[in-house]
């Protein structure tokens, strides 16, 4: 999560720190459904649930931004909020919603977003009651592997021969397109 919303870094020596709130990076969108200005950060101290507005207000920036709309979009968010916008109108009429959520007991995809159930998000800075949560478009962050892994197994003769096993990998994420990622404070519980 923090290739999200952590800072990346930029330049041939990758020493240019890139705050996810610059200006041309990510959007923001306040737990009150707010779009924060480019260039600021997370300043609301708000804490309602996700909506099908605040749905929206991501798909917007997403379209704004002009990411392809063929390529897969997520939205990473807590159980919380999965559970309150399965308790709206329009997920659990099947007018709206093909998925059939409720009969399911989650939800899968809704609004062209793939859901993402987590509860590693880190809680908003401004307030310790919201959760930054995530909607982001496939191949905004990439993972990088250093180092192939090593893995050992030995046998410690020190410790009545317990089989030992060590496993060492290098490895690293980061957001490699800022207009791809928004993030929003949503309510925690």
């Amino acid at each position: 999560m923090t290739a999200l919303g952590g800072p990346s870094f930029s330049g041939h020596t990758g020493v240019t720190t890139v705050n996810v709130y610059d200006v041309g990076e990510s959007r923001l969108v306040e737990s009150s459904g707010v779009i924060v200005t480019a260039g600021s950060d997370f300043s609301d101290t708000t804490e309602t649930p996700l909506t099908i507005a605040k749905l929206l207000t991501c798909k917007q920036l997403l379209d704004d931004a002009e990411i392809d709309e063929d390529r897969q979009r997520y939205f990473v968010t807590n159980p919380y909020n999965i559970n309150q916008l399965l308790n709206t109108t329009e997920v659990k009429s099947s007018d709206y919603n093909t998925v059939k959520a409720l009969a399911q007991g989650f939800i899968d995809t809704f609004m062209g977003f793939k859901f993402i159930r987590s509860t590693r998000l880190s809680a908003d800075d401004t307030d310790t009651g919201a959760t930054i949560c995530f909607a982001f478009a496939q191949d905004a962050i990439v993972l990088s592997v250093n180092k192939e892994p090593f893995v050992s197994v030995d046998r410690l003769p020190t410790k009545r021969y317990t089989t030992q096993i060590y496993v060492r990998e290098s490895l690293g994420a980061t957001r490699v397109e800022g207009p791809a990622v928004v993030g929003i404070t949503l309510k925690t519980t």
